[in-house]
């Protein structure tokens, strides 16, 4: 996020809020893609089939905390920005 707050102050061409959102589009969806191939819908249900619903509910936990630190982070950023 810091790389992406120098992009927002020094770029002439990123530096407009039409330009950054496709930035930050790519960054989400790149989190995203990961998360996906860290735990797929499949993996869950069959973990749950297996009887390992409790490690399933811990790699949900772990990615729902790294979103929130991702947003919680970009939230820091963002009021940097202003």
């Amino acid at each position: 996020m810091h790389l992406v707050l120098l992009v927002w102050k020094g770029s002439p061409y990123y530096n407009t809020p039409a330009r950054l959102v496709v930035l930050m589009r790519e960054i989400c969806n790149t989190l995203i893609r990961q998360a996906c191939k860290y735990l797929s819908g499949d993996r869950i249900f069959e973990m749950i089939e297996q009887e390992q619903s409790r490690q399933a509910v811990e790699m949900l936990r772990t990615t729902l905390r790294i979103f929130g630190q991702f947003k919680s982070t970009y939230f820091d950023y963002k009021a940097k920005a202003n």
